[in-house]
């Protein structure tokens, strides 16, 4: 199954929260079950340094919904910009797979916490 593509907006210093619903081609839920998943932002493809991680849940493995999220305190830590990030899955047979992939633009923070 190739990778999806989406382009995500976050706002820094805010807690982020997106559910990524999977679906096969016969339009049945992917089932998650014994997988695990990771997901990690960098400013390029190229470039070694992972900038964030995403805490990668599935709150009901066999409804397909990956969530994936970050806390307030872990955004304001990202300078505003553009950047990649992709999520992938591992199997029970440790065979790994790329399911979303894009770019995730981060907006500045202008008012101070209150």
């Amino acid at each position: 199954m190739p990778a999806g593509y989406e382009v995500l907006f976050l706002d820094q210093g805010t807690t982020y929260n997106i559910d990524i619903n999977m679906i096969l081609t016969n339009n049945l839920p992917y089932d998650l079950a014994n997988t695990a998943a990771r997901a990690q932002v960098k400013k390029s493809y190229y470039n070694p340094t992972v900038i964030a991680e995403f805490v990668v849940t599935m709150p009901d493995p066999p409804t397909g919904v990956i969530n994936i999220s970050m806390d307030a305190n872990t955004t304001a830590n990202i300078a505003p910009g553009r950047y990649v990030y992709d999520v992938l899955l591992k199997d029970s047979a440790n065979n790994v797979s790329r399911v979303v992939e894009g770019i995730l633009n981060v907006s500045p923070q202008v008012t101070s916490e209150f």
